[in-house]
């Protein structure tokens, strides 16, 4: 896992330069050092959002005593917590994939850094909302049934189903339900076309939910082929877990390649981990209100 500064590379010297002064001094007045910091801060840039890609083992420079290299790639920042989390991801990984009986195949599939993300931005509700949500433990009819069911049967609120489990509170065909549906359909497609997402993907995104929404599959054949993949990952992993922000890999890695295709600009909110963790908040964002009324109903 570590390595040591190898002594056959040159000695290099360098010069330590403030970053980022184009913010407060206009270009043309910066001294030259400063001039070449900025480009190489936006060739960096650049780099990170045009390359899908994942770090390789970096060489060493003058004055680096050790990297960490975690599966293959070097490790630039943040060692104990990568230490830490490295030691119990096994545990974690046995837990989840026991508790939801996924396959270990769509376990390593799920783009974990999005769902990180997602879940360490969320400001749109509490937060004890959102742990509770994740894991299907929010107080449904179901479940307080069982300590109280005088006062609080297990029947939905707003369409007298016997049970109101956990999928139920998601999927209830009410009549007021069926427009918050339909709401959250229009912002997906008003946030996904403003950030030039790639309409296979959103056609594909809407479709996923709106067939889980009613319980049926998504024909496969009206999926184009080059995403055909995506469908099958997704599909395997569970379209109630895409709701709950597990995403395929595949997401991401299409959107940026349609961008390409297409010689669009390629910008943070528009691919990686800022697209889809601003997407699966948006979900998250609906599911609280969603919450929210459904209590106003029942109380």
């Amino acid at each position: 896992m570590f390595c040591r500064r190898s002594k056959l590379l040159p000695q290099m010297t360098f010069h330590q330069t403030q970053g980022h002064q184009d913010r407060q001094v206009a270009l043309d007045k910066l001294s030259r050092p400063a001039k070449l910091n900025v480009q190489a801060d936006k060739v960096a840039g650049n780099y990170q959002r045009l390359s899908s890609h994942k770090n390789t083992q970096a060489p060493m420079i003058d004055g680096t005593h050790f990297h960490l290299i975690y599966n293959g790639q070097t490790v630039a920042s943040k060692h104990r917590k990568h230490i830490r989390d490295h030691r119990r991801t096994k545990e974690i990984k046995t837990y989840i994939m026991q508790k939801t009986q996924i396959l270990e195949a769509a376990f390593a599939d799920i783009d974990w850094q999005s769902h990180k993300r997602s879940f360490n931005t969320f400001k749109d509700g509490p937060h004890i909302f959102l742990v509770k949500f994740l894991h299907g433990w929010l107080p449904v009819g179901k479940l307080i049934s069982r300590y109280d069911p005088v006062n609080n049967p297990s029947v939905c609120s707003s369409c007298d189903e016997p049970i109101e489990d956990f999928k139920h509170f998601l999927t209830c065909h009410n009549q007021e339900r069926r427009k918050c549906h339909a709401a959250l359909k229009t912002s997906l497609r008003h946030r996904c076309e403003s950030v030039n997402t790639d309409p296979a993907l959103l056609d594909l995104l809407l479709w996923g939910l709106n067939h889980w929404l009613q319980g049926t599959t998504i024909p496969a054949h009206r999926v184009p082929e080059r995403i055909a993949h995506l469908l099958h990952s997704q599909t395997t992993i569970g379209w109630d877990n895409f709701l709950l922000g597990w995403w395929s890999k595949h997401w991401t890695t299409l959107q940026l390649q349609y961008l390409q295709r297409n010689n669009i600009e390629v910008k943070n909110k528009n691919h990686g981990l800022l697209w889809s963790s601003n997407i699966i908040r948006l979900m998250w964002d609906h599911c609280h209100k969603e919450w929210i009324r459904r209590n106003k109903a029942r109380h």
